[in-house]
C-alpha cells in the first residue's frame, strides 16, 4: 500500500447513509487510501484507476476486520453503489470505488487521470506544502500585494467576458473561497458544470454561485442540467477552459 501523499475527505461524508455506522465509515475511507491512484498493471491486466487487486482474506488484514463484518460492509455498499466487485474464479477479486474521480480530482468534469498530482499521490520532485501554497492562491497570498492586485471578484468576470483567456479552475476556486457558505463539493460540481456546457461564467458569477449553494439538491441538479445542456449559452457565451 502506498503511504506518500493524501487523499481528499470532504465533510459532507458525515451526512453519508452509512456514517452512522463506524464499521462501514472506517471501511469505505481505507479504501480510499488503498486504491490505485493511476492505473496499474497486474499479472497482464490493467487494474484502473480507483480500483485494486485484493481478496477477503487480504481485507480482514487490512481493515483489522473479521471475515463476516469484512463481508457485511461489502455488500452494503455494492447495494447503495459506492463500491462494484469483479471476482475472477475465488482467486482474487478486484474492487472499484464508483466515482473515484469525483470524490478525489480537482476540477474535472466525469474524471480525468491526470489529476494525480492534485489528489492523493504526489509524483513530482515538488514537497506537498510547496503544491498546497500553489493551488491554494487565495489562503496564501502575500497580504502586502493585495492592495496592488485586483480581487477574484475583479479578475474572473474580466477572463470570462474577453473570451480570450482559460478559464482554470483555480481561478475560480480563489472567487469561491470568498463566499461565506462555500463548499468544496459544490464548488467542483459548479465549475465542472461550465467547463462541461463550454459556457462562460458571466460577470455576476460570485451571485449565481451563492444562490447554488442556497438552494436545494433539486434546484441544484435542474441548473446544472440546463448549463450543461447549453441552455445558458447564448446568453453567457462561451469560454475556454483549463484544467
Amino acid at each position: 500500500m502506498n503511504e506518500e501523499g493524501f487523499i481528499k475527505l470532504y465533510r459532507k461524508i458525515l451526512s453519508w447513509e452509512w456514517a452512522d455506522d463506524n464499521n462501514m465509515l472506517c471501511f469505505f475511507i481505507r479504501l480510499l487510501f488503498v486504491v490505485n491512484y493511476q492505473d496499474k498493471q497486474w499479472h497482464g491486466i490493467t487494474i484502473k484507476r480507483g480500483s485494486f487487486v485484493t481478496s477477503i482474506d487480504k481485507l480482514c488484514e487490512l481493515m483489522k476486520m473479521s471475515k463476516s463484518a469484512v463481508k457485511r460492509c461489502l455488500e452494503n455498499l455494492r447495494t447503495t453503489g459506492e463500491i462494484t466487485e469483479h471476482i475472477a474464479e475465488n482467486r482474487y477479486r478486484i474492487i472499484s470505488v464508483v466515482n473515484y474521480d469525483k470524490y478525489q480530482s480537482a476540477g474535472t468534469f466525469g474524471g480525468n487521470e491526470n489529476t494525480n498530482s492534485r489528489t492523493n499521490c504526489r509524483t513530482n520532485s515538488r514537497t506537498p506544502t510547496k503544491e498546497i501554497k500553489k493551488y491554494s492562491s487565495y489562503s496564501y497570498r502575500n497580504k502586502k500585494n493585495t492592495a496592488k492586485t485586483k480581487t477574484a471578484a475583479e479578475k474572473l468576470p474580466e477572463k470570462t467576458a474577453a473570451h480570450k483567456q482559460a478559464v482554470s479552475y483555480w481561478d475560480f476556486v480563489e472567487l469561491a473561497e470568498q463566499c461565506s457558505l462555500h463548499d468544496p463539493f459544490a464548488c467542483n460540481t459548479f465549475y465542472n458544470a461550465f467547463k462541461a456546457s463550454g459556457t462562460a461564467m458571466p460577470e455576476n458569477t460570485a451571485e449565481i454561485y451563492e444562490r447554488f449553494l442556497n438552494a436545494d439538491q433539486e434546484h441544484r441538479n435542474e441548473f446544472t442540467e440546463n448549463l450543461i445542456s447549453g441552455k445558458y449559452k447564448k446568453k453567457w457565451g462561451e469560454c475556454r477552459y483549463d484544467l
